[in-house]
């Protein structure tokens, strides 16, 4: 039963990574028709009102959703990829980080099933209803444009959700099948836990807290995509200020000290676990500073107001950080458990020896 259940879980595994893909690939095609018939009739780019067609501003306005759909892609690829990272597609028991990032897999895809959804019906009924044809049709055989009225890409939206459900009802089933034969084998073996054999707790003197150094590492990660959001920013001279410049040093000082936390957390040194809970929280405190304050402030540039960070990059930073966060707490949690059931165990050896 095991090794039938192995072999579901890393097919499931290599599923996620293609279902992240997929909405990739979805995103960078959704706009295709849209650009053939719609952009050549927009004669202002200055001015969209412009336009020998009526309702062919939906180009224009299915943009943001368009390039937050791509981000969201590469960040959905990025969580099937901490499946692997987790161990998810190879091991035997799942523990505290498996049974986390399948969860963040399966509610970020939940959600970006309801996202994609909702959004793309309201999309689609503005292309039916607000749109001219019968100008379209005009302005496509006057500049020998294609004609387009098909919502063949407004639909497939639904082929992108079913596989999201299907894939995200799928690691569920996994997590449940999981912990049915991990039970099981318990009740068998005659042990409560797994900290209590013997086994699992010898094998932690040979080998290296990988997980949790690997869960630091993907703090960083995060903590690089939010350094690479906020400083390609320029927003008149809003990010020429000393906040900002105290944020770099701040980064670079978050990313040494993580490293080097990775590295003692490998070594099971307890203290390291305590540094990354500070290091955790300092992360969700920034929230509150440099992400909050360019969110509501505004600059004037050739004399119209600008907010400094629009509404989507503000929600990406905010993930960002919160992941970077999560991946630290959920690292030092396991880290204190392994540090303490290793100590543990060592002293118990050496009363035995003695």
């Amino acid at each position: 039963m095991y090794r039938r259940q192995l072999t579901w879980q890393k097919i499931i595994c290599f599923a996620a990574i293609v279902a992240g893909a997929l909405v990739f690939l979805y995103a960078l095609g959704l706009m295709t028709d849209l650009y053939d018939s719609l952009y050549y009739t927009m004669t202002n780019p200055y001015d969209l009102t412009e336009t020998d067609v009526p309702g062919s501003i939906i180009y224009y306005d299915m943009q943001p959703f368009n390039q937050m759909l791509l981000r969201s892609s590469i960040g959905l690829i990025l969580l099937g990829c901490l499946l692997f990272l987790t161990g998810n597609h190879s091991r035997r028991r799942y523990y505290v980080g498996n049974v986390v990032s399948t969860v963040l897999f399966v509610v970020a895809s939940l959600g970006m099933s309801y996202w994609i959804h909702t959004q793309i019906d309201a999309f689609k009924a503005q292309f039916l209803t607000t749109l001219d044809f019968e100008a379209l049709a005009d302005f496509a055989d006057l500049w020998d444009t294609p004609y387009i009225d098909s919502t063949l890409w407004f639909d497939l939206h639904w082929v992108v959700v079913c596989v999201l459900l299907i894939v995200s009802l799928a690691l569920i089933v996994n997590l449940f099948w999981k912990k049915i034969l991990m039970d099981g084998e318990k009740k068998m073996i005659g042990h409560n836990s797994v900290e209590k054999d013997p086994a699992e707790l010898d094998r932690l003197r040979f080998i290296k807290n990988s997980f949790s150094s690997n869960m630091v590492l993907l703090s960083i990660v995060f903590d690089v995509l939010y350094f690479i959001s906020i400083y390609k920013s320029d927003v008149g001279s809003w990010y020429y200020s000393i906040p900002i410049g105290a944020s770099i040093v701040y980064n670079l000082v978050f990313m040494l000290i993580a490293f080097l936390c990775s590295e003692g957390i490998k070594n099971y040194k307890l203290g390291y676990c305590f540094v990354m809970i500070a290091l955790a929280a300092g992360q969700i405190i920034r929230i509150f500073i440099l992400p909050l304050s360019a969110y509501t402030s505004t600059v004037t540039i050739s004399k119209v107001v600008t907010q400094v960070m629009q509404t989507p990059q503000f929600i990406r930073v905010i993930v960002y950080l919160s992941l970077s966060s999560l991946c630290l707490i959920i690292g030092s949690i396991v880290g204190i458990r392994k540090c303490r059931a290793l100590k543990a165990h060592t002293a118990s050896l050496k009363q035995i020896s003695a």
